[in-house]
């Protein structure tokens, strides 16, 4: 309790003394040349604005900024932004986003949505497994803090990631080429090429890149030589083509299509301790931070492609905008979720997804007035095909595992896996299909030359359906159906009806800001804001229909005070936060004794975001990031039977930081020799809501870690030559694991990315 009022205080404090050092700034004279800040502009408001007009928390990366600290795929960003934490049960397939302590947690399964949006080109993505696959050839990448219930709607509840790509300038023909190698034998070829097809009327940018290297992780079973290849590989390649069309001078339309393709040796599950034996008397004791023993090759396949239709015009003050997107991936994994080469706990995830997309608006800009209003479609829908081999290594089977067929070992229960001992071989069906129809309106207007209110609402519908729900179970040759659980007949009846369930809900969301510029340079703002994320089935509901359910919609309610501020001629930039979260029906996946539920549980979360640049010298940059969390559950809040009362969120680390250096060393006839370095920290935090201080869940703490990357560059307008290092100091971390000691006796760590290296080149033109 006293760390808790520590922790609020110091957050008052901090925010207080942000906004009384704004309110006695006096405006700056003007800047001097060459030393003050860049501008950014975002659209996270769906209009360009510069961000620090804006009265929302956000963190943006321009092009440069991305390139400089290395972000290429979507776990970079963790650290490099306060308060956001990136994670994957599988590496960096499927990522997880947590954002100020909102999160998808520790959910295997794909078909349940992220609570923080992931937007490309403004068109929403609803399967997380293709989030990580259109990271180049990119203008920016904006993060949203907080509840965007208005403008973004559903599956925003801790905010939203834009992803802007470079689009066709209708200028003279240029572009790139870039190649790359680092340890373990990877390499890189990217690049891009735009040029105008009728002057000022038509032009296209093509962009591609492919990815090739081996894993860091040493598969050193003998028995398995199947499986010896190195995982956590690189194999990847995505192209994509924007076609800009402009008929007249108010008219912009933007034609896109992309595909990518994802097929390596996937991540491996991997101890953070010895934690003695298994339930067949396997230990990974004596194993190097870099080995394991599986038995599961661990093969990994993700496909996207898509199409994006953006149609803008602007009429005077008006301006129109369409956005049609239709979206398809597919999704494979072999998961070795036992990390033993027994055959435990297999898992063949295999999930294909289509989507459609469609957002319609009006923005209307005056003195004083700004108004946007649209109407919104959105059409998901997940074909989920798993399949689970549990206990059923075949050495094993007549010596340690009950056999489950018979009628006495269905009256034990052991068909449903209610023991943990039982052999479990299954093939799970699925098929969810979601509906979400909303319309949205917000209006900012100017009370006094410096005072603005914005209020805005939307309203939200939405149908969910679970339909073709089947699991079958299979004998110990893995080819004879014998029964199934799901729905449960015994001997097999594939005639019975299969699993169906339904539902839907309306949602009313929206925000209210108030902001005051103190001066040009200063700006305060008060919020509230409400989100909301969709409802959703149970993934792994594999053993029983009792698991078949829709969870309801969890909620947010965000309040949040805050300041944007530039001073010292434009040469310093201070942007703070302080905000309180009241967090309804988080949605948790929990897995014990290898039955696996998905509930719901209250929360709040306290915390403060702090970003700071500062142009110290004309060739010296300093940029700095600190994020502080302080969460924990209700009183008498209950998960999967289990409390979890007072216990922090999952994945919510109680400090994040980050700070950067940028030197620019020496200017010379041959190009510019630049220096970034960048530290990043995440703290202490817990991967399960069941976090007490036992023997087993106190290792279900990850402590604070420092990661150290930098680039030393030379550059010239026509090439740069660069040098790069990540994890300078090879620091061992664990951004995932899960509990699995009531299952098969060890836990379940995915270990993260060890200290690469390399060098690249790019040529311009």
């Amino acid at each position: 309790m006293q760390q808790r009022q520590r922790v609020q205080t110091a957050l008052v404090m901090l925010v207080a003394m942000g906004i009384v050092g704004a309110a006695q700034a006096e405006p700056d004279p003007a800047p001097a040349r060459g030393l003050s800040l860049e501008e950014v502009i975002v659209t996270a408001t769906k209009r360009a604005e510069n961000i620090q007009n804006i009265p929302v928390t956000i963190s943006a990366m321009t092009a440069d900024t991305l390139v400089r600290r290395g972000i290429t795929q979507t776990q970079d960003l963790s650290g490099s932004v306060s308060s956001l934490v990136v994670m994957s049960a599988h590496g960096k397939a499927q990522p997880n986003f947590n954002l100020r302590g909102v999160g998808v947690a520790n959910e295997f399964n794909p078909n349940i949505a992220s609570p923080i949006g992931l937007y490309v080109d403004e068109n929403y993505l609803s399967f997380r497994a293709s989030h990580g696959q259109q990271i180049y050839d990119l203008e920016r990448i904006e993060v949203v803090k907080g509840p965007q219930g208005t403008l973004y709607g559903r599956n925003t509840t801790g905010g939203a990631i834009n992803i802007i790509t470079r689009k066709p300038s209708l200028g003279d023909t240029n572009g790139y080429v870039q190649a790359g190698y680092g340890n373990y034998d990877r390499w890189k070829l990217a690049g891009a090429v735009e040029g105008t097809l009728i002057s000022d009327r038509l032009g296209v940018r093509v962009a591609g890149i492919l990815e090739k290297g081996d894993g860091w992780q040493k598969n050193v079973d003998p028995a398995n030589a199947r499986t010896t290849k190195d995982f956590n590989s690189v194999n990847n390649v995505a192209g994509r083509a924007i076609f800009r069309l402009k008929p007249s001078e108010d008219i912009n339309i933007h034609l896109k299509g992309y595909i990518a393709r994802d097929n390596p040796i996937g991540a491996a599950v991997t101890t953070k301790t010895p934690l003695g034996t298994d339930f067949f008397g396997y230990s990974r004791a004596g194993l190097k931070k870099n080995e394991f023993e599986v038995d599961t090759l661990g093969e990994l396949y993700i496909k996207t492609y898509g199409v994006q239709l953006t149609f803008d015009w602007d009429f005077g003050d008006t301006t129109f905008t369409s956005i049609t997107g239709y979206d398809r991936a597919r999704y494979k994994n072999q998961t070795d979720c036992d990390g033993a080469p027994i055959t435990e706990c297999s898992a063949d995830y295999d999930s294909k997804s289509e989507q459609f997309n469609q957002d319609v608006r009006l923005t209307y800009s005056s003195d004083g007035l700004k108004l946007i209003g649209g109407l919104y479609y959105g059409w998901d829908q997940i074909n989920n095909d798993p399949r689970f081999c549990i206990f059923c290594d075949p050495a094993h089977l007549t010596n340690f595992n009950p056999p489950i067929f018979t009628p006495a070992a269905i009256a034990a229960g052991l068909l449903r896996l209610n023991q943990p001992l039982g052999a479990l071989i299954a093939h799970t069906h699925f098929d969810q299909t979601r509906a979400s129809y909303a319309g949205y309106a917000e209006g900012s207007y100017e009370l006094t030359e410096r005072l603005k209110v914005t209020l805005g609402l939307r309203f939200t519908h939405d149908d969910y359906l679970y339909a073709n729900g089947r699991t079958i179970l299979y004998g110990p040759d893995r080819v004879t159906p014998m029964a199934t659980s799901v729905p449960l007949t015994f001997p097999i009846d594939l005639t019975v009806p299969t699993v169906r369930r339904d539902g839907s809900v309306d949602r009313l969301t929206g925000r209210l800001i108030l902001d005051y510029h103190v001066t040009d340079d200063v700006m305060v703002f008060a919020s509230y804001s409400r989100g909301y994320r969709a409802g959703s089935f149970n993934g792994l509901s594999y053993q029983d229909e009792s698991q078949i359910y829709l969870v309801a919609p969890e909620t947010l309610q965000a309040y949040e005070v805050g300041v944007k501020s530039q001073f010292w001629n434009k040469r310093v930039q201070f942007n703070a936060s302080a905000f309180y979260y009241d967090y309804g029906n988080q949605q948790t996946q929990t897995c014990h004794g290898g039955i696996c539920s998905l509930g719901g549980a209250n929360a709040r979360v306290i915390g403060f975001d702090a970003d700071l640049t500062a142009q110290v010298l004309e060739n010296f940059r300093l940029t700095a990031g600190l994020g502080l969390l302080d969460s924990e559950y209700d009183k008498g809040e209950i998960i999967a039977n289990r409390p979890v009362g007072g216990n922090p969120v999952p994945y919510a680390p109680e400090v994040t930081a980050n700070i950067g250096a940028e030197w620019n060393i020496i200017e010379t006839s041959v190009g510019n020799v630049d220096l970034y370095a960048e530290g990043q920290y995440v703290g202490k935090m817990f991967y399960e809501p069941y976090n007490g201080d036992t023997k087993i869940h106190t290792r279900q703490l990850q402590k604070g870690y420092w990661l150290v990357n930098t680039r030393l560059s030379l550059t010239s307008e026509k090439y740069t030559f660069a040098l790069w290092a990540k994890n300078l100091f090879d620091k061992v971390y664990y951004p995932y694991a899960g509990d699995q000691t009531t299952f098969i006796g060890m836990e379940y760590f995915v270990r993260g990315t060890p200290r690469t290296y390399g060098a690249e080149v790019q040529i311009n033109f």
